[in-house]
C-alpha cells in the first residue's frame, strides 16, 4: 500500500514528499539495534559469576571455610580458624545455605549464557526480517518499472515497424506507380483510402489486359503475324481479312496455301478481339484498350499526387503517457537511479501517405481543356464533374472542412452519387 501510494499523483508537494520518503524507508529498511548483548558487561558478570561460583566450591571443605575466614576476619589465629571451619561444616543451618547460594550462582550463570543467546538471536532476526523487507519492497519496485518499460519498448518496437512499412510501401509506390504497393498499409498510414482508387478504370484496364494476352495466346503459332486493320473492300464497304503487305514483304518464302491458312487463323483472332475490344461493335473492353481506331486508356499516374511525411522516430518518451512516465520516474527516484522517460515536444506523429486532391482536379482540368476540342462524350462529362468537384473542394477546404476531404479516396463526395458521373469518374480517375 505504501509502495503503490508514492506511485500515485499528488496535488500536495508536501505529501508527495512524504509518501516517498515512506517508500525510501521500505526500500532500504535495515535494522539499526544492538547485534546482542554488552559483550564488555558481560564479561565482567561472568568474572564475578566465576569467583563466586570458586567461593562457593571453597566452603565445601574445612581448609576452604578456614581460608575464607581468615581473609574475611583480619587477625583470626589458625586455631580460631580451625575450629570455627569444622563447627561451620558440622553446621545444617550453614549447609543449606550453601548449597542454597552455589544453586543461585549456578542459576545465574545459565541465565546470563541463555540471554546473550537471545540477544544475539533477536539481533540477526531482526536483521533478516528488514533485509526481506527491503528486497520485497526493492523487487516490486523493479517488477512494475521493467514491466512499463516493457510495455513502452513494445510500442516503440511496434510503432517503428509499422513506420518502416508505410515508408517501404511509399518506395514500392514511387517505384512501381501500382496501387496494389497500398495494400496491407498500417491503418493511420494513408490519408486517402486507396481502395477507393481501384476504380472501374482500374480493374476494367487490369481485366482487359489479362482476356487479351489468353486470346493473343491461343494463337501463339501467329504470333509474329501483325493485327488486321479495315481496308475497303468491294462495294466500298470495310472488310477486316486482309493481311498488312508489310508482312507479305517480310516473309517472301511463304507459300500461297501456307499463307492462306496464317491469313484465316488471323482473320479468326481479329474476330475474336474485335468482338471484345473493338469500339464499333461496342465490345466489353472497347473503353479500355480498344483493338481498333485507339490506344489503350491512360490513367493519371498517381505518383504524381502523392507525398510522404515520415513522421518521427518512435521513443519511449512520445509513445509515453503523463501517468506512465510518472510511474516511472517516481520508481527510479525511490530506488535511487537517474534513470528518466521525459516527455518528447513534438510527440509521436506516424508516417503517413498523403495524395493532392486540388492538385489533381487542377491537372486533370487543364489536360481535358486542351483537348476540349477532341474529347469524347465521356471525357466531356469527366470534365464537368472535374470542374464541379473543384468548386466543392475549395469552397470546403475555404470552411476549414478540409481536412475532411483531405485525401483522394473523398472525391466520391465532390462528385455526387449519381451513377452516371461515379462510372465517368470511375473511368478517367486513377
Amino acid at each position: 500500500m505504501v509502495l503503490s501510494g508514492a506511485l500515485g499523483s499528488f496535488q500536495d508537494p508536501e505529501s508527495q514528499v512524504a509518501a516517498i520518503n515512506d517508500a525510501r524507508g521500505l526500500v532500504g529498511a535495515a535494522y539499526s539495534g544492538p547485534s546482542g548483548v554488552d559483550e564488555q558487561a558481560l564479561a565482567e558478570a561472568y568474572h564475578k559469576l566465576g569467583g563466586l561460583q570458586d567461593r562457593a566450591a571453597a566452603l565445601r571443605t574445612g581448609g576452604g571455610i578456614k581460608s575464607l575466614l581468615q581473609q574475611a576476619i583480619p587477625g583470626l589465629t589458625p586455631g580460631e580458624a580451625s575450629a570455627e571451619s569444622r563447627r561451620l561444616l558440622g553446621s545444617t543451618e550453614f549447609q543449606q545455605r550453601r548449597a542454597a547460594g552455589e544453586s543461585e550462582v549456578g542459576r545465574l550463570r545459565s541465565l546470563a549464557e541463555r540471554e546473550g543467546l537471545a540477544a544475539s538471536t533477536f539481533a540477526a532476526q531482526r536483521g533478516t526480517e528488514e533485509r526481506a523487507i527491503s528486497q520485497a519492497a526493492t523487487d516490486y519496485l523493479n517488477a512494475q518499472r521493467a514491466g512499463l518499460a516493457g510495455d513502452l519498448d513494445a510500442q516503440v518496437a511496434e510503432r517503428a515497424a509499422s513506420q518502416a512499412s508505410i515508408e517501404s510501401a511509399y518506395r514500392d509506390l514511387l517505384e512501381s506507380g501500382s496501387l496494389s504497393a497500398l495494400d496491407g498499409v498500417a491503418e493511420g498510414g494513408l490519408t486517402f483510402d486507396p481502395t477507393r482508387l481501384q476504380t472501374e478504370a482500374q480493374v476494367g484496364l487490369a481485366e482487359s489486359e489479362r482476356v487479351r494476352a489468353e486470346i493473343m495466346a491461343k494463337y501463339g503459332d501467329i504470333a509474329d503475324v501483325p493485327l488486321l486493320t479495315p481496308h475497303l473492300g468491294r462495294h466500298g464497304r470495310s472488310r477486316i481479312n486482309q493481311l498488312d503487305p508489310q508482312w507479305d514483304e517480310d516473309n517472301p518464302g511463304v507459300s500461297p496455301q501456307d499463307r492462306e491458312v496464317i491469313r484465316k487463323r488471323a482473320v479468326e483472332r481479329q474476330r475474336e478481339l474485335d468482338a471484345l475490344f473493338s469500339p464499333g461493335a461496342e465490345g466489353e473492353f472497347d473503353t479500355y484498350n480498344p483493338s481498333q481506331f485507339g490506344s489503350k486508356i491512360q490513367l493519371p499516374d498517381v505518383r504524381g499526387y502523392a507525398s510522404f511525411d515520415p513522421g518521427t522516430q518512435p521513443s519511449r518518451g512520445n509513445v509515453s503517457t503523463e501517468d506512465q512516465r510518472r510511474i516511472y520516474n517516481r520508481i527510479n527516484e525511490i530506488v535511487g537511479s537517474l534513470d528518466r522517460i521525459e516527455a518528447s515536444g513534438e510527440g509521436f506523429r506516424a508516417a503517413r501517405i498523403s495524395a493532392d486532391v486540388e492538385a489533381f482536379l487542377e491537372n486533370e482540368i487543364l489536360t481535358l481543356e486542351n483537348q476540349k476540342a477532341s474529347l469524347s462524350n465521356n471525357k466531356r462529362q469527366w470534365l464537368s464533374l472535374a470542374r464541379r468537384a473543384r468548386s466543392k473542394y475549395k469552397k470546403a477546404r475555404s470552411k476549414a472542412k478540409w481536412a475532411k476531404i483531405g485525401g483522394i479516396g473523398d472525391l466520391g463526395g465532390l462528385l455526387g452519387d449519381s451513377s452516371a458521373g461515379a462510372k465517368t469518374s470511375a473511368l478517367f480517375f486513377g
